[in-house]
């Protein structure tokens, strides 16, 4: 790996695309991350590193995921553990609880003043994902393995509320349940602030939930239209700016908007 990046240091003379951030001097690097300040990498701010960084942020398919929420039914989705609850923060056990003590305790006033009679509760969980049983909260360790895309894009669909339970380098299942007009829910400081920011958002502190003000906040529409920036219609046109910018290499810290 050493000899490819000296390499590459050495001859190459255009653009790198990339996902997750890469110290590579000298070479204008362009980064699909919806942020503004590296925090894999500590850069100082007069290395080439920084100097060449550009970010072009992440994208959802606007065309498949569409607000398809139902009538009457409040939906929640809760995201999958941590892949590694022992070498990370994980609320994935206080956030199950106080999820369950919400539909037993909560969800029946809020079933009375508001629109929403019924409860659905889905969650991912080790190859795939089930209905929760709030009297039967456990939870796993998550083993990497997933539902296929055009199921999971059908969840998001239909959730109002998606539940991030553990920290998110990219968020991007936070932009795509966006995109499909769902509230997003975080642990405070667990997403990275330029991502979060981004979004119809509500944070909060130590696993509990502020769920009658959570409720009140749910607006597919609003959700969708703030995360519409996200298209990758855009993040292309964002590209070309970079580009097609003209002499190299790139200004410093370039954010493309």
């Amino acid at each position: 790996m050493n000899d490819i990046l000296d390499i590459l240091r050495s001859k190459f003379k255009g653009i790198i695309a990339q996902w997750h951030d890469c110290a590579l001097p000298h070479i204008p690097v362009v980064t699909f991350h919806n942020r503004k300040v590296d925090t894999h990498i500590k850069p100082n701010k007069n290395d080439k590193y920084y100097e060449n960084s550009a970010y072009v942020s992440w994208a959802a398919d606007s065309d498949l995921l569409q607000t398809k929420q139902e009538d009457g039914v409040l939906s929640i989705l809760i995201d999958h553990a941590n892949y590694h609850p022992n070498k990370d923060l994980d609320f994935s056990d206080i956030i199950i609880k106080d999820v369950a003590n919400f539909a037993l305790n909560i969800f029946p006033e809020i079933s009375k003043t508001t629109k929403y009679k019924k409860l659905k509760i889905r969650r991912l969980v080790s190859g795939g994902i089930e209905d929760f049983d709030p009297l039967n909260p456990w939870i796993d360790e998550f083993n990497r393995k997933g539902l296929p895309y055009l199921e999971m894009v059908q969840e998001y669909n239909k959730a109002d509320i998606f539940i991030s339970t553990h920290h998110e380098s990219v968020g991007l299942a936070l932009l795509e349940s966006a995109m499909a007009g769902v509230l997003v829910l975080a642990p405070k400081t667990f997403i990275n602030y330029d991502i979060i920011s981004s979004l119809h958002h509500v944070v909060f502190e130590g696993g509990v939930i502020p769920w009658q003000y959570v409720v009140a906040q749910i607006n597919p529409w609003k959700s969708r239209e703030v995360a519409s920036k996200f298209t990758w219609d855009s993040i292309a046109q964002k590209m070309i700016k970079v580009f097609t910018h003209g002499s190299m290499p790139l200004p410093a810290n370039l954010i493309i908007q």
